[in-house]
């Protein structure tokens, strides 16, 4: 089961423990408002070579104990693209329970946590945290005194260690902000990625080319899904040169010519596009191959996630599927992505032009393993999980 696009539950709106699906109200994937107790909305910018992903919820108090130090939180269900007797439905899917109970103390932090957090940018007052319990995690606030939860408060990457006191990592997070007041929780989250992570500059430093060495060299029936083609794999295209006896004998920005096994190919880079379609990433890519014989097209089409729009029968031959279970223990299945290639055709392709047969279909099935475990997929649902 591939974990799905983060939003904070209910808990850890909190805690910034776990983080579990969503869509935005913008139309993002596998989620949307499927609970009357809270809402939440995304936003992705790219600016420059970052990507900045902001993820913002509100949560209904529903009780608060001020001496026990104890708040009840309205949980928000997500819908999904579920399938159900063979159709897709979208669907409120409850995984959590309807309301979750939190506690929360008050502790004085050493004096290394505070010179480090203080050399993040972070404001700590007298010198305390504190210290929110989900019933799974402790996690670190700080920004405010002891004579209150009330207010704003900043997430930490420290942690509350029982027996040990408050340990901070040197690298202390600061993307988040949390605003308690008596009738809801905010929390707003944020995260900073590479681009080059998911574009990365030089295409042939990346998954494509290295298995498309691989596949020229002794075809196999593997397909270059659009999202993680043009991933960087530099590590892995010099052992594929070297392995294989690949020579490079010209290259541009969008065009290689090589020898394999004494024949020469071509690639030529003619699309590869990405683009965020609320916060899910879209991938779409056409390549050509050139061989002696004749000419080998790749078309490919990634969307990392599904939203109420595109939940339909019509796509349930484009659907990436997956699983969870829901609050009382009973599994479904949804579509967490779709895409779209044309593998059928430049697969065989691939295999004439290599001029070899494709190997048995256990051999095929044990290149196909290797190759998959090489590829370590990140797909849009993972991107944001610090």
């Amino acid at each position: 089961m591939t974990a799905r696009k983060p939003l904070l539950s209910l808990a850890a709106a909190l805690a910034l423990g776990a983080l579990v699906a969503c869509g935005d109200s913008s139309g993002s994937s596998s989620g949307g408002n499927g609970g009357s107790n809270g809402s939440h909305k995304e936003s992705v910018k790219v600016d420059g070579d970052t990507i900045r992903y902001t993820a913002e919820i509100t949560l209904k108090v529903l009780s608060h104990d001020a001496d026990a130090r104890e708040l009840v939180i309205g949980a928000f269900h997500q819908s999904y693209c579920v399938l159900d007797g063979g159709l897709v439905d979208w669907r409120i899917v409850r995984e959590d329970p309807d309301t979750t109970r939190v506690t929360y103390r008050f502790e004085e932090l050493p004096e290394s946590a505070v010179e480090a957090l203080e050399r993040a940018g972070h404001t700590v007052k007298d010198g305390i945290a504190m210290i929110v319990d989900d019933g799974e995690d402790e996690t670190v606030y700080v920004g405010r005194d002891s004579s209150s939860a009330f207010g704003e408060w900043q997430g930490t990457s420290c942690a509350a260690i029982a027996g040990r006191g408050i340990y901070c990592d040197d690298d202390v997070y600061t993307g988040s902000v949390v605003r308690i007041s008596s009738g809801s929780v905010f929390v707003k989250e944020i995260f900073l990625m590479d681009k080059a992570d998911y574009a990365y500059d030089d295409p042939f430093r990346t998954y494509f080319a290295s298995m498309l060495y691989e596949q020229l060299a002794s075809p196999f029936d593997y397909p270059f899904p659009a999202a993680t083609m043009f991933y960087e794999d530099t590590v892995g295209v010099a052992d594929a040169i070297d392995d294989l006896g690949v020579e490079i004998t010209e290259q541009t920005e969008k065009s290689q010519t090589f020898m394999i096994g004494g024949r020469s190919y071509t690639v030529n880079i003619q699309k590869r596009d990405w683009s965020f379609r609320g916060s899910d990433v879209e991938y779409s890519v056409d390549v050509e191959v050139v061989g002696a014989t004749e000419t080998c097209r790749i078309t490919a089409r990634t969307i990392s996630g599904v939203d109420e729009g595109n939940c339909a029968d019509k796509y349930q031959e484009n659907y990436d599927w997956d699983d969870d279970e829901d609050v009382d223990g009973n599994t479904f299945v949804y579509a967490s992505g779709m895409s779209w290639n044309n593998d059928d055709e430049y697969l065989p392709c691939l295999e004439r032009l290599a001029g070899a047969p494709a190997p048995a279909a256990a051999v095929a099935k044990s290149v196909r393993k290797a190759v998959a475990k090489k590829i370590q997929i990140r797909p849009a649902k993972r991107l944001f999980v610090r």
